[in-house]
Formats: C-alpha cells, structure tokens, sequence
C-alpha cells in the first residue's frame, strides 16, 4: 500500500503544453489548406456556372432575334400589303371622281354656254326692240 506521505512523481505540464499547441498549429494549417481549397474549388463552380448562364443568355438573346426579326419581317409585308391596297382603292376613286367631273363638267359649261347665247339674242331683241320703238318715237314726234 501505499501512504499518504509517500511522495507523488510530479509530471511536467510543459511537454504535453507544447505537444498540444504543435498538434493545433497542425490542425489549423490543414484547416487552412482544406478552406482555400474548398474556397477555389467554389469560385472555379461559380466561374463555370456564370460561363453557363452567359452562354444561355447568347443562345436565348439570338433566338429572340430571329423572333423578333421575323415579326418585323411580318408586319412590314403586312403594312406594304395593306398600303398597296389603300393606294389602289384610293386610285379607283380618284379616277372615278375625275371622270365624273370630267362628263359633268362638259355638261355644265355647254349648258352654261348654251344660256349664255339665249341671254345674248334677248338682249340683242330687247335692244333691237328699244332701238326700233327710239326711232319709232322720234318719228312719230317728228311728224
């Protein structure tokens, strides 16, 4: 047995101080080395996955391109359909409308034309008459 007065060997804390903060300088750089690792290996996925999402972004951009450049195709052969048609019917109309005042204005300046003469003769007889009834007084005085 052993007694209490027997003297304990006494076990220096420095050595296994010193083991432990070795063992933990250890640890902390592998630590260092797994977060720069782990921190390149996500900025490399962030890379390809922008790169991803660009490439997608061109592909969708050029399709909506030609979307749009077809709408653009439809809507001008619409527009030059529609205004070839308008240019036409507004041709017809034109054309109608001058004929028309074409024949009736024929009709009217001959009918105008026409009174303009009747108008000249009866004013010629009324004149003629007014001439003839002058002398006819003076005559008649006269005698």
């Amino acid at each position: 047995m052993t007694s209490r007065t027997e003297p304990k060997t006494v076990i220096d804390p420095t050595k296994n101080v010193l083991d432990l903060v070795a063992a933990g300088r250890i640890a902390d750089a592998k630590l260092r080395e797994a977060d720069v690792r782990f921190n390149d290996s996500m900025a490399k996925a962030e890379k390809e996955r922008l790169d991803q999402l660009a490439a997608q972004k061109l592909m969708f951009d050029l399709e909506l391109a030609k979307v749009l450049r077809a709408n653009q195709d439809a809507a001008s052969t619409l527009l030059a359909t529609q205004l070839k048609e308008v240019k036409n019917d507004l041709s017809d109309r034109v054309s109608k409308l001058e004929q028309f005042r074409w024949e009736t204005g024929g009709k009217s300046q001959g009918v105008s034309l026409i009174g303009a003469i009747i108008t000249g003769i009866i004013l010629a007889v009324t004149a003629a008459i007014g001439a003839a009834s002058f002398v006819l007084a003076v005559l008649h005085r006269g005698v």
